[in-house]
């Protein structure tokens, strides 16, 4: 052993490869760098179900051409944590082993790494062990694309194998692995050699396992998959931001002045009460925007309170007339940006919107 391997095997290393052509996905920008609807970079939301202060070092691979075209290198620098390192690769690698043993040689890495996808977000629980991959029974969350997955099979939270596109078991990888970093060089030089076809982490750990190694399962069921921009897109919609007014849409309508007035008349639109209580629970934006003033607000306030809805902010005090909205759109925000529904006065939203999710 090395003077280097033998000061740094006990060190922890995090490293995540996002050097790929992120070829599933239909925009231009990588992937790792679109914006999350939270506004954050994806990336950012990847790693937020990770306890960074368990790694010595964590690590990012990222493509010399994302940093041409769109500033990744800078942009990462300014997102992540001051404890990553950013990688760059001139030209693509075969696979995402292949992006980490390049990550591994160039940084001098000697210890346990523990290897994140850049396109899901995985919260777990880190095992006191090296070696060890992170999984999900599929019946505890529903999975998109299975026969894309890699399969675990396991007997006592031990791993027994990980086969690839072949549905085997009831429990899939996560897109999280953990083994040391010598383990990770000499299976993917042997792998290398023997095959010219793409060469996964399954694989890795598949030989490993054979020649003597053993991984422990960990399981989770915090799993979010942004493999396709399908996937993304389905994902980022629940957390649309809806900009709603308030007398005649949630409040039975009553005016300013009158013998009925916003100051003793307070009649919530059930209907339509449930489908922003939904919204609300599924982590949709909620804005609303109302002619009515501070002063005769504090009622509405305390009963959305009552009834556990969370919204972002009431603009108060606007004119009682026409409201347009106008957003741009992009192949990261793709149009229709922006969507308008009118509904008679004190009508059921349910009647005038196919978009919107009824909940039970």
């Amino acid at each position: 052993m090395s003077d280097r391997q033998s000061k740094n095997k006990n060190k922890k290393y995090l490293i995540i490869p996002a050097a790929g052509k992120s070829s599933r996905f239909s925009t231009d920008k990588p992937k790792y760098l679109l914006t999350h609807p939270h506004g954050i970079l994806m990336v950012q939301e990847v790693i937020s179900g990770i306890d960074l202060e368990i790694f010595d070092e964590c690590h990012i691979v990222i493509l010399k051409e994302h940093c041409d075209k769109f500033d990744a290198d800078i942009i990462l620098d300014q997102a992540l944590d001051s404890k990553f390192k950013i990688t760059i690769l001139d030209e693509p690698t075969t696979s995402s082993p292949h992006t980490v043993v390049e990550c591994i040689k160039r940084n001098n890495i000697s210890g346990q790494v523990v290897v994140k996808d850049c396109d899901c977000f995985v919260s777990y629980t880190e095992p006191n062990t090296e070696n060890y991959i992170v999984g999900l029974d599929v019946h505890e969350k529903s999975v998109k694309n299975l026969t894309g997955k890699s399969f675990i099979l396991s007997e006592n939270g031990i791993v027994v194998d990980i086969i690839e596109k072949k549905i085997v078991s009831d429990t899939i990888c996560v897109g999280v692995y953990s083994m040391n970093s010598d383990d990770i060089l000499s299976s993917f030089d042997d792998l290398h050699n023997f095959t010219d076809t793409e060469i996964y982490f399954s694989n890795l750990i598949s030989l490993c396992i054979e020649r003597g190694s053993m991984f422990e399962l960990q399981l989770t069921s915090d799993f979010i998959d942004w493999g396709t921009s399908t996937e993304w897109f389905e994902y980022t919609s629940n957390l649309n931001t809806f900009i709603f007014d308030i007398d005649g849409v949630f409040l039975e309508n009553r005016g300013r002045y009158g013998k009925e007035n916003w100051s003793n008349f307070f009649v919530p639109i059930e209907e339509n009460i449930k489908i922003l209580k939904h919204l609300s629970d599924i982590g949709s934006e909620i804005i609303f925007i109302t002619s009515r003033t501070e002063e005769y607000l504090e009622e509405f306030k305390e009963y959305l309170l009552g009834v556990g809805i969370n919204y972002k902010t009431i603009i108060s005090g606007c004119n009682h007339n026409k409201r347009i909205l106008v957003n741009d759109f992009y192949s990261t925000n793709p149009y229709p940006s922006c969507e308008a529904i009118n509904i008679p006065r004190n009508g059921n939203l349910k009647n005038y919107s196919t978009d919107f999710i009824i909940g039970d």
